[in-house]
């Protein structure tokens, strides 16, 4: 009997598009005489192509920290991921930054990318695994990174275009040995690495 009526919503039940969750939205709206009508809608989060809380505002929320063949630590303050390693091991993957649960689709092209930089100056390389297909890198060999010690953060991409859909995509940072300058880790002198903006994304 109004027309158009001011719509309030009564509760959000702690939504955000932060975290992949269901959520069911009231909204109310009263006309002039009084009536008052509420209406449920149903929300769900779903986690997309992009990798969860890639600016590590939420921590180490979403993501794993690995060491299978190497040794260091890693803390999370003022939204970036710091990465101390004082044994490179002998390999790019024996410490790992990763997040799995991606989906990608067949023929298209994907991008992972981060910001990164070095005190000490070190190296790290990235990509993708299958993890349904025993962990299988879907991007051929370690594409070796150098950072430049003291530089400011710089932006890295690395590229992958499966020709079949995969399900549960890792999205990885290696930070184990890819050159001979990660060598120099040791308990006495770790090698830094400083971590932000990761970001997983469709571009063609």
């Amino acid at each position: 009997i109004d027309g158009e009526l001011e719509v309030t919503i009564v509760d959000d039940d702690g939504f955000t598009n932060d975290f992949v969750s269901s959520y069911t939205i009231i909204y109310s709206a009263t006309n002039s005489v009084g009536t008052t009508l509420e209406v449920e809608r149903s929300i769900s989060v779903a986690k997309g192509v992009n990798v969860q809380n890639g600016t590590f505002t939420y921590g180490k929320a979403y993501w794993t920290f690995d060491k299978p063949g190497g040794s260091g630590t890693i803390n999370y303050k003022n939204g970036v991921a710091n990465i101390n390693v004082t044994s490179a091991g002998s390999e790019a993957w024996s410490i790992q930054l990763y997040q799995m649960g991606i989906a990608f689709e067949a023929n298209k092209t994907y991008e992972l990318s981060f910001d990164a930089k070095s005190e000490s100056g070190r190296s790290l390389s990235a990509g993708f695994e299958n993890v349904g297909a025993n962990y299988a890198m879907m991007v051929p060999g370690y594409q070796a990174i150098t950072l430049n010690a003291g530089e400011d953060f710089v932006k890295y991409s690395i590229y992958c275009t499966p020709n079949q859909a995969v399900s549960n995509v890792k999205a990885v940072l290696y930070v184990g040995r890819n050159l001979d300058v990660d060598l120099k880790a040791s308990r006495d002198n770790p090698i830094d690495l400083v971590i932000d903006n990761v970001s997983v994304k469709e571009v063609q």
